[in-house]
């Protein structure tokens, strides 16, 4: 039986989606979500982080809060909804306000 070019086409693509959807994505972590109270709970108490930023996202009617603690240098980026729900966006270590000496020019 011969198939056409789109059909191959067609199958072609579906496999490529198919493998894309189990191999890259899956590979992609969920963002941690729970209620600001929680998240802001967590991030005092077990990283030591204090809220040094906050800026509204317009497109999205959302707001982003970095928090940091300045001894250890953790930092977490988390997005705030008008719904009570926060996600971490990022967190990470050696993280300084300003700029350390040495490092930018």
């Amino acid at each position: 039986m011969k198939f056409p070019r789109l059909h191959i086409l067609v199958i072609l693509t579906a496999l490529f989606l198919l493998w894309f959807t189990t191999s890259v994505l899956a590979h992609i972590e969920p963002k941690q979500c729970q209620s600001v109270e929680m998240m802001h709970e967590l991030i005092t108490e077990k990283y030591g982080e204090e809220l040094i930023y906050i800026g509204l996202i317009p497109s999205e009617i959302d707001v982003v809060e970095i928090w940091l603690n300045p001894i250890t240098g953790s930092m977490s980026v988390i997005q705030v909804t008008p719904f009570g729900q926060a996600c971490m966006m990022a967190g990470g270590t050696v993280a300084y306000v300003g700029s350390p000496k040495g490092t930018f020019h």
